[in-house]
């Protein structure tokens, strides 16, 4: 009965542990903060969201009818 108990608690784990990895298959796009600045004054960025340490968001397709790309900047202090 216990044996039996130990075998779900594992097989829990390890089911968890493989929805976190097909979860977390979102590639995002990552580059300078520069490039961002570059890509936010010409329109290229759909959606931001900006926390202490980082800046995150979504690209807007680059052709008629693409996909949406996520991306992650670092966030710099910026003084212009």
């Amino acid at each position: 009965m216990v044996r039996n108990r130990w075998w779900h608690a594992l097989l829990f784990v390890v089911l968890l542990a493989l929805g976190y990895q097909l979860l977390d298959r979102v590639e995002r796009t990552s580059f300078s903060y520069s490039d961002f600045r570059e890509a936010l004054t010409t329109g290229k960025v759909q959606a931001v969201t900006v926390s202490e340490d980082r800046i995150s968001g979504t690209m807007a397709p680059e052709s008629a009818g693409g996909e949406p790309r996520p991306f992650v900047v670092v966030r710099v202090e910026d003084r212009t």
